[in-house]
């Protein structure tokens, strides 16, 4: 479909489209943060991709899986659950629980990480206290429509 991008209409269109999308990002935030702590504390880069799917139980006997980057400058996936009957919430969960594994992964000095009922607990409560941090986030910020959240400036130029 071809779009006119010089049409003021079609920004604005996009613009929406975009904030729509937007909403269906899992964890967004917290998966570029995840990044930037793996840089900047073991010089390790690599971009975390989410990768819905629909058969992750019957394929893996898991509800989400990750696979971890095993070079710098790789790509890392996390796989999660693509049915829509499983709420958006426990998406984000398991999105969380597996970006701990990734996290200790990369930063275990013992190298791979054994799978075993500890190491899900440990990744368990990691997921919880980041969703409870981030609906605290929203709590304290998003409700409060506090300043450093919005652009009260608007509209800017980038040019003059």
């Amino acid at each position: 479909m071809p779009t006119n991008f010089e049409q003021p209409e079609e920004a604005d269109r996009l613009a929406q489209r975009i904030d729509d999308i937007s909403t269906d990002c899992f964890m967004a935030h917290a998966i570029r943060a995840a990044e930037k702590y793996l840089h900047e504390t073991y010089g390790f880069d690599t971009q975390i991709i989410l990768r819905p799917d629909r058969n992750i139980l019957t394929d893996t006997g898991r509800i989400s899986w990750s696979s971890v980057a095993q070079n710098s400058g790789h790509k890392t996936y996390i796989a999660f659950p693509a049915d829509p009957n499983l709420d958006k919430n426990h998406k984000r969960f398991c999105i969380a629980h597996e970006l701990y594994h990734v996290i200790w992964s990369i930063g275990s000095a013992s190298g791979a990480v054994v799978r075993n009922r500890g190491t899900e607990e440990i990744c368990d409560m990691f997921a919880n206290r980041l969703c409870f941090l981030h609906d605290k986030f929203l709590e304290t910020h998003g409700a409060n429509r506090n300043a450093a959240l919005r652009f009260p400036d608007l509209p800017y130029k980038s040019v003059e």
